[in-house]
């Protein structure tokens, strides 16, 4: 019995009959599958795409509000009925002129002893003068409350020199004058708020306050 022949040993810079390279061998002496030659391929990583970066959207009101104001405020040209910072239209008064702001004060002292003076006849004028005076006291609470709820927003948008609400603010204050005058012969608590509206609105219309409104306007 004859011995098996060996296989010839093999150039490895033999051209292969395929037209490639030998499997796992390249002539540049690296491995064809780059950093890792004694393992199969790697699956090339995923990267998330880079998008441009949006610009934050713009606070309440900021591209079209007033400038000057601590906040920014709606347009001036506008109902601006918008209770998502309505803390914030309420309570602050940065860049407001000082007579706007004293009559925002009055008007909101106003607004807030309005309903303080239909809670109180409410309560007190049916033990004095009788349970069939409940309902007209419920009516005059009902009334007062959307007065003034009226009163407050008027007096928010004049802060934020909307001339509009000034206008508004003044009827209102006019028929305050009446509301007044009418009490004098039955003084009631009713006649604080009136009071108040009235100089509240004499306060909107002073030199000062109307070269203010001028200005937001322009700025609107």
């Amino acid at each position: 019995m004859s011995e098996p022949i060996p296989p010839a040993p093999q150039d490895p810079h033999a051209q292969n009959p395929y037209g490639q390279e030998p499997y796992g061998q390249n002539p540049s002496g690296q491995s064809p599958y780059g950093q890792n030659p004694s393992g199969p391929p790697q699956a090339p990583q995923y990267q998330q795409p880079q998008y441009p970066q949006q610009p934050p959207f713009p606070p309440y009101g900021a591209a079209q509000g007033p400038a000057g104001l601590g906040y920014p405020a709606p347009p001036v040209n506008t109902f601006g009925l918008d209770r998502r910072v309505f803390g914030i239209r309420l309570t602050n008064t940065d860049g407001v002129q000082q007579e706007v702001k004293i009559s925002y004060y009055l008007w909101l002292a106003a607004s807030a002893l309005n309903v303080l003076a239909g809670l109180i006849n409410l309560f007190v004028l049916p033990g004095r003068y009788g349970a069939f005076v409940f309902v007209a006291a419920l009516i005059g609470l009902a009334f007062g409350v959307v007065f003034s709820a009226l009163w407050l927003f008027c007096a928010i948008r004049a802060k934020e020199g909307a001339k509009w609400g000034r206008i508004v603010l003044t009827v209102l204050g006019v028929l305050s004058v009446f509301s007044f005058l009418g009490q004098l012969g039955g003084p009631s608590l009713s006649m604080i708020p009136s009071l108040l509206a009235v100089v509240g609105t004499v306060f909107l219309w002073l030199p000062k306050s109307r070269t203010w409104f001028r200005q937001m306007s322009g700025r609107g």
